[in-house]
C-alpha cells in the first residue's frame, strides 16, 4: 500500500538522521575531550606526542607559578560567592545556600596547603554559624543574643566574646576553651568558663561549664577567612581575622584573660 511503504521510508530516513546526529554528537564530544585533554597537557606541560621535546615534558617555574595563579583565582570565586551569602538575614533557605556554598569552597581548595593555613592567634569575628543561620528572622547570621561576637586565640587558650556595643568597656559575656592540636587542621576545643563583664562592675563568674568539647575541623583558612566544623556536632562557622583593623580589638584580647 502507497501510505505503508511511504510510512516506511519516513522512518528510514528518520533513523539514519537519528543515527548520523548521534555519531556527530558523539564525534563532537570526542574533539572537545581530545581539545580539554590537549589543553590540560599543555597547562601541566606535560607531553602531547612522542615527537616532543624533552624540555616539553616537565612544569617550568613559570608554569607552576601560573597554575597557582589559577588556582587561586578558582577559589576566590567559591569565596566572593560565600561572603556574599553570609550578609543574608537568618532563614532556613539561606541557611542551605550557605552551607552549599562552604561545600562548593571547601572541594575547590582541597589539598591545597595556601587554603588550609594553621590557625593564627589574634583576634576573629564570627560571620555566621549554625545556631545562628535561621532561628532570628530580623537579625544577621554574624550576630548572638543581637551582639558581635569574637574569637580571641593565644597559644592553647581561646575565648568567645558576645559584645554588646561598640566601646571598650562595652557589656560582654566571655567563655574561655582550652585548645589543642590533635592533627593536621584539627583543634580538640573545651569550654571550660563563662565570666559576664559589665561597665563600672568587676567582671562576675557565671559559672564553670560541664566539659563541653570538641574536634573543629578546618574546611578551609587562607589566614583572613576560616571555615570549620565540629566533627560530632557537625556545627558550621565562618570567622574573618580582624586583628589590627579596629581599635577595639586590643581590650578582647585583655578579655582573655579574665576565662584564663
Amino acid at each position: 500500500h502507497p501510505a505503508i511503504i511511504a510510512m516506511a521510508e519516513l522512518m528510514k530516513i528518520t533513523l539514519i538522521l537519528s543515527i548520523t546526529s548521534a555519531l556527530g554528537n558523539v564525534l563532537f564530544r570526542d574533539k572537545q575531550l581530545a581539545g580539554r585533554s590537549s589543553n590540560v597537557a599543555m597547562q601541566l606541560g606535560l607531553p602531547l606526542s612522542h615527537r616532543q621535546t624533552s624540555h616539553q615534558r616537565f612544569v617550568s617555574p613559570a608554569q607552576n607559578q601560573l597554575l597557582r595563579r589559577k588556582t587561586t583565582m578558582k577559589a576566590q570565586l567559591p569565596k566572593d560567592d560565600l561572603l556574599d551569602l553570609v550578609k543574608l538575614r537568618q532563614s532556613p533557605w539561606n541557611r542551605l545556600k550557605v552551607e552549599e556554598a562552604i561545600t562548593r569552597l571547601s572541594l575547590a581548595t582541597e589539598g591545597k596547603s595556601q587554603f588550609r593555613k594553621p590557625v593564627k592567634g589574634g583576634v576573629w569575628r564570627l560571620l555566621w554559624s549554625s545556631p545562628t543561620s535561621a532561628i532570628n528572622p530580623f537579625s544577621t547570621p554574624d550576630l548572638v543574643l543581637l551582639a558581635k561576637t569574637f574569637q580571641v586565640i593565644k597559644g592553647t587558650r581561646g575565648a568567645n566574646i558576645v559584645k554588646w556595643g561598640p566601646e571598650s568597656d562595652s557589656p560582654r559575656l566571655i567563655g574561655g576553651a582550652d585548645l589543642v592540636s590533635v592533627g593536621p587542621g584539627r583543634t580538640r576545643l573545651t569550654v571550660d568558663k563563662f565570666v559576664l563583664k559589665l561597665p563600672g562592675i568587676r567582671e562576675i563568674p557565671l559559672f564553670k561549664a560541664p566539659k563541653n568539647s570538641d574536634v573543629l575541623k578546618t574546611l578551609y583558612n587562607d589566614g583572613e577567612l576560616r571555615v570549620s566544623q565540629g566533627e560530632d556536632t557537625k556545627i558550621q562557622y565562618i570567622h574573618e581575622y580582624v586583628s589590627g583593623k579596629d581599635a577595639t580589638m586590643k581590650d578582647l584580647v585583655e578579655d582573655l584573660y579574665f576565662v584564663s
